[in-house]
């Protein structure tokens, strides 16, 4: 039986007769295994929890198992691929202490990111694990696509990118794919769950907004009113894509499409799952249309990096097809993956 069909039977189990409930009931086992690995239904489940993609359907279902599978399947082959590498241990724990001082550096203080961990009921040492695995994913993709060296120092792959390509490609892509506009700007959010409800919640933005048409410095109501991270750095968010924010977040695109520096949003509703979750306002806004000319150092700068962008991810995929067809696998029903088409270059 597939994994998801293996769990919607027991996530939709019915209730056992009362003569049958004194009888042993499993709780966990083991799901699949990749090479030495092994994932247990229990942590798969958590797995699924920590992605919250709609379940509420069949399909829905199926579509999140699916999904959360596959993940689990890279995750794996990515983090075997980086210690396989054979990097120092040093190289990984200095990966591991830059995150970890980047995550204290968001959360304002090391008192504030421990907060943040035992609201997720995690500890340091789990922190650190993960933050370790995280590091052999990363030093993997590094390599794969050669973005730096391996483990032994030498550089694989490689990453020149012909002038003549460059022309090409600038000639058959549209200028907005190319450079695509981004624009910078300043968040403070309003949190539903801490306002206490979603009522309470708008009338706080729509004070703050108030206070902010009215002349009050926005990064101080930032520092003061907002319920998330970005308060430590004035709620700015800087040089995101423009094309991205309004496929994310309709509403927030448009406003950000028009608004001039001095603007201050209506409060724009958040949303998770459907679900209000926190009201948000932005002023600030900077916008930085793109450059068409071939001969801008930036033009062609934003090509190459998008050819090797996408270069990288056909190789990332393809290791990983090679990875999974070389790798043991249990139950093999579950992996039947073929390898990505070859590609032209």
């Amino acid at each position: 039986m597939s994994t998801a069909l293996l769990l919607v039977a027991m996530l939709q189990a019915p209730q056992r007769p009362p003569a049958e409930r004194n009888q042993p009931v499993p709780v966990n086992g083991i799901q699949f295994v990749v090479n030495d690995e092994a994932v247990t239904m229990r942590d798969f489940v958590d797995d699924l929890r920590r992605k919250r993609e709609p379940n509420s359907t069949p399909e829905e279902l199926n579509r999140a198992l699916r999904e959360t599978f596959s993940d689990r399947v890279r995750t794996l082959l990515m983090e075997q691929g980086g210690r396989d590498l054979g990097y120092d241990e040093a190289v990984v724990k200095r990966y591991v202490d830059d995150s970890i001082e980047e995550n204290i550096q968001d959360y304002g203080g090391i008192v504030d990111l421990g907060e943040e961990l035992r609201r997720q009921n995690l500890d340091p040492q789990v922190l650190r694990e993960m933050k370790q695995r995280a590091a052999y994913r990363e030093l993997w993709g590094l390599a794969v696509e050669g973005r730096q060296p391996g483990a032994s120092g030498r550089v694989s792959v490689d990453r020149y990118v012909r002038p003549g390509r460059l022309r090409f490609e600038f000639e058959r892509t549209p200028a907005r794919e190319i450079v695509p506009a981004t624009v910078s700007f300043q968040s403070l959010w309003i949190s539903v769950e801490l306002a206490g409800s979603a009522t309470e919640a708008r009338a706080k933005a729509d004070e703050l907004v108030a206070k902010a048409r009215g002349g009050a410095d926005f990064g101080a109501l930032v520092r003061e009113h907002s319920h998330s991270a970005s308060k430590v750095r004035d709620g700015w968010e800087r040089d995101v894509a423009l094309r991205l924010v309004s496929q994310a977040y309709p509403d927030l695109g448009e406003f950000l499409s028009t608004a001039s520096p001095g603007s201050v949003s209506d409060p724009l509703p958040e949303r998770v799952d459907g679900e209000l979750v926190a009201f948000r306002i932005v002023s600030g806004v900077q916008r930085q249309d793109p450059e068409l000319d071939f001969a801008s150092f930036r033009a062609q700068e934003a090509l190459r990096e998008r050819m090797l962008t996408n270069l990288g991810r056909y190789r990332r995929d393809r290791e990983l097809a090679r990875m999974l067809e070389a790798a043991y696998v249990w139950p093999e029903e579950l992996f039947n993956q073929s390898p990505p088409p070859e590609q032209g270059r």
